[in-house]
Formats: C-alpha cells, sequence, structure tokens
C-alpha cells in the first residue's frame, strides 16, 4: 500500500490511545486480562484490582492498606475517564491551544494519580512480607506476564 493511501490516524487519536493505556496507575495496565482492557472503565479497574490482590497475595491483615491502594485506583479512573472522553468527542473540533490544554489537564490529572497511588501503594508495600515485596517488585518492574513465567 503506498503511504498516501494509508488511512490517517490523527495525533489527537493517537495520544487519547496513549493516554488511556497510561491513564491509571500504571501498574494496573500490568496485570490486566486482555478481555478486561476492552471493558468499561470502571470494570477494568475491578478486574485489575481482583489480579492485582491475588498476585500480591494480599492477607486478611493487610485488607485495611489494601483498601487505600483500591480505593487510589478507582479515584484515578473517576478523575481521568471524563477527561479522555471530552477529549476523544471534542478532539475534531480543537484549536491547537485546546489540543494542548485538554493534553496538560489529562497528563496533569495523571501525575496526580500516580501521587496518590504511589502514596497508598507505600503504605502497604510497609506491611508486606518480604516474599510479597519480592512479588511486587517483579510486577512492577517486569510486568505480569514476566513474574507468570518465573513462578
Amino acid at each position: 500500500m503506498h503511504p498516501s493511501s494509508r488511512p490517517r490516524t490523527s495525533p489527537a487519536a493517537v495520544l487519547v490511545v496513549a493516554l488511556r493505556a497510561t491513564a491509571l496507575a500504571a501498574p494496573m495496565l500490568l496485570f490486566a486480562p486482555a478481555q478486561a482492557i476492552e471493558s468499561t472503565g470502571a470494570a477494568r479497574v475491578e478486574s485489575h484490582l481482583q489480579d492485582l490482590h491475588a498476585k500480591l497475595h494480599i492477607s486478611a491483615d493487610q485488607e485495611e492498606q489494601w483498601k487505600g491502594v483500591a480505593q487510589a485506583m478507582r479515584d484515578n479512573e473517576a478523575a481521568i475517564e471524563p477527561l479522555i472522553r471530552q477529549r476523544k468527542t471534542g478532539a475534531a473540533k480543537m484549536s491547537a491551544l485546546d489540543d494542548l490544554a485538554s493534553y496538560e489537564q489529562i497528563s496533569s490529572t495523571h501525575v496526580e494519580g500516580i501521587r496518590n497511588f504511589t502514596k497508598a501503594f507505600t503504605v502497604l508495600y510497609g506491611v508486606m512480607s518480604e516474599s510479597q515485596k519480592s512479588d511486587a517488585d517483579a510486577l512492577f518492574r517486569n510486568g505480569f506476564p514476566t513474574m507468570a513465567k518465573a513462578k
């Protein structure tokens, strides 16, 4: 196919896809089953939470700290989803300045979400066993598929 005859993807569409891929706390994307990625944002978060809970072997004694992690992930989705939806639906009519402002808003919301997730996860990590910490380190460093092969 000649390059000029390929369907063109707008930079805004590429950005929306890239932002969606990183919009939630980055770790969640490492643990999602493929079918969860196609579901709604809230359902995807719940799937990630279940998978992460199992992979980290969260104990009954750690549930209180886990609740903070889970809430941070839910809050991140709730904050970023409307911004991405707004950007996606308005992309065709955005000026260059609107586009940049939208990107800035999504990016700053994402950064704040990472900060909140990190605070919550730090509390959980502090009560984890050495084995759980090792599992968490592998999950965050290598992603779920690599850890699954190592076990």
